[in-house]
């Protein structure tokens, strides 16, 4: 009895810790999705030789990690509501 009991307690923290994985994971993609966006703006206003490199650098470094977060979004089958629950 005693056993089943810290079996759940400790099932229940898995699932806490989970939901804050999740809500770390989106809140990651989000913020990745701001900064892309944000550097593709910039990128249009630059005209430096050296600022176009700088920014399509970012931008590469930038695409390839949203791409990584939504792969991680997807085979976690995540959704802003199911994270907000």
């Amino acid at each position: 009895m005693m056993q089943s009991l810290k079996a759940r307690k400790q099932f229940r923290m898995t699932a806490r810790e989970k939901q804050q994985e999740n809500q770390r994971l989106l809140g990651e993609y989000y913020d990745t999705l701001i900064q892309l966006r944000q550097v593709r703006a910039a990128f249009q206003q630059v005209t430096d030789p050296d600022l176009i490199n700088a920014c399509v650098y970012e931008m590469n470094a930038l695409q390839q990690r949203y791409s990584y977060l939504l792969q991680r979004i997807k085979d976690e089958k995540l959704t802003a509501l199911r994270v907000l629950k």
